[in-house]
Parts: C-alpha cells; structure tokens; sequence
C-alpha cells in the first residue's frame, strides 16, 4: 500500500520551472524538471489494469464464492488469468498498444532535448544523426520497431535514459510476443 501511495503523490506541482543539464556523448542535455516527473506519472497506468480487473465477472460476488469453494482468491491475477483464457488476442492486442504508447511517450520525452539547440530551445536538424523527436508518433515508432525486436534503425534512442526505456521495451515486447506464441498454440490445438 505504501508503495502505490508514493505512486499516486508523484505529480508536477505548477511552480515546478526547474531544468538541469547533465553531459551524455560530449553534449550538453538540458532536461526539464516536470517533464521527468511525468515521465515517471506514466507507472500510474496499474491504474488501468487493477480497474479492468475489478469490474469484470470474474470478480463479482458469485466468482468470489466459487472460487472460495474452490480454495482460490478472486483477486487481479485470477481475473487476468481468465480474461487471457476467454479473451487472449483482445488482451494482448491491448497489452501491446498501451505498452507501446507508454514507452514511446517516455522515450520521446528523454530523446528530445538531446536535439534541442541551448539557447533557443528551438530543434534545428542538422547531418549528422539528427532524429526528429517532436512528434509523439516518432516515438512511438521506435518503441513498435523495439518490442518488435525488428530494429530498423531509422529512430534510436541516443541518450543514457532512452537507452534504458528501449531495454525495458525490448524485454516487454519478447515477453509480449511469446504470449502471443503460446496463445496461437494453444487455440491451433483441438
């Protein structure tokens, strides 16, 4: 309970002007404060996932009886446990776009000051390597390419930050993939 209650207190107070820069490849990065922030507000989408699970029939009060016939607890991975066996491709379908919106929303957020200009603020591309991270479906882009594990390369993450969130989307995205395998399996089976 503690640790969903530090979840859910993280926000961007609207006196939060703060930027901070940190060196990543010989070039100065200049971060803002409240977009790291949201950055981490993303880990509230559980949210989501504990309300899905909550209001499906595999939580109402005659699952939680048979189930308590049966020794079982009608909790949140009990309800995943039978949306996955009634409703798989509806549920990975969703698993992956969520998943796909959330990390190319954080990866966008983290890549795009690496091309911002200093003083302006301003994007200015330049030849060598330039990445265009204004726009959300670049991002997003990146992170299907990633999971995928595809790697087209015309999008990478360059700085510390988006390296990790494209590690972390590369984990998912396997993860994700072999559910989708063992879900083709099991319903190819007689």
């Amino acid at each position: 309970m503690l640790l969903e209650v530090a979840f859910n207190i993280i926000h961007v107070p609207v006196w939060l002007d703060t930027d901070f820069t940190y060196v990543n490849q010989t070039k100065e990065v200049r971060y803002s404060l409240d977009n790291l922030i949201v950055f981490f507000m993303l880990t509230r989408f559980y949210l989501v996932l504990r309300l899905t699970t909550k209001y499906t029939r595999w939580r109402n009060l005659d699952a939680q009886y048979k189930c308590s016939q049966e020794g079982i607890e009608a909790d949140t991975i009990f309800a995943l446990k039978c949306l996955m066996k009634t409703n798989p491709y509806t549920v990975l379908f969703i698993a992956f776009m969520s998943t796909s919106v959330l990390f190319g929303f954080a990866v966008r957020v983290v890549e795009r000051p690496f091309y911002e200009d200093d003083v302006t603020g301003r994007i200015y591309p330049d030849d060598d390597g330039y990445q265009d991270w204004t726009f959300l479906n670049n991002g997003w882009w990146c992170i299907v390419v990633t999971m995928t594990t595809v790697g087209f390369g015309d999008l990478f993450a360059v700085t510390y930050l988006g390296k990790l969130i494209s590690i972390i989307a590369c984990f998912s995205g396997s993860f994700l993939v072999s559910l989708m395998v063992v879900t083709l399996d099991s319903s190819s089976k007689f």
